[in-house]
């Protein structure tokens, strides 16, 4: 008895480069933008001419599409997810904050990134909700209960950078 298997190239996704992806979703967005200016106004203009507020709006209007696309997709691209995250923080971004919160969930994963970019993209005025939605998850969830979980959930309100870091939350998670 042969105890080989054969595999087609089929069976298998194909390895994707997170960087690729969002680069070339970036021009995309971009050129969309520049064949808009140009049907509107008749001017044609480059990326170069385009004001870096309007290329920065891009920048974070894709980011959230591609998150969006990540968490979406069953199973979770977790090296896809890592990296929109990864990159929101470097961009210093709250632009994801909405669908990090409706899919604490599906991103358990990559808490660890999550809680990373959670703590620098909190706005001040959203603190205390944010930080009482994140002990919620905690306590409620059947995921909640992971050590791994529940240390990264001790780091987020410990973090020294972070504006969540709230004694009430933090009294009340531990």
């Amino acid at each position: 008895m042969n105890q080989t298997q054969w595999v087609t190239v089929g069976d298998h996704d194909e390895l994707v480069d997170p960087d690729e992806i969002e680069r070339s979703s970036r021009v995309e967005k971009i050129r969309s933008l520049i064949e808009r200016i140009l049907s509107e106004s008749g001017y044609p203009v480059g990326e170069d001419d385009l004001l870096d507020q309007d290329k920065d709006r891009a920048v974070r209007e894709n980011l959230v599409e591609l998150f969006e696309e990540c968490v979406a997709k069953i199973p979770l691209h977790l090296g896809l997810a890592r990296y929109l995250l990864r990159r929101a923080v470097r961009l210093r971004t709250a632009a994801l904050n909405e669908t990090v919160f409706k899919n604490l969930t599906r991103l358990r994963s990559v808490f660890r990134d999550v809680i990373l970019y959670l703590a620098i993209s909190v706005p001040k005025k959203r603190a205390t909700q944010r930080g009482k939605e994140i002990v919620g998850f905690l306590k409620s969830s059947d995921y909640g209960q992971i050590p791994f979980l529940r240390l990264w959930g001790m780091e987020l309100f410990q973090s020294k950078t972070c504006k969540v870091g709230l004694q009430y939350e933090r009294a009340q998670f531990l």
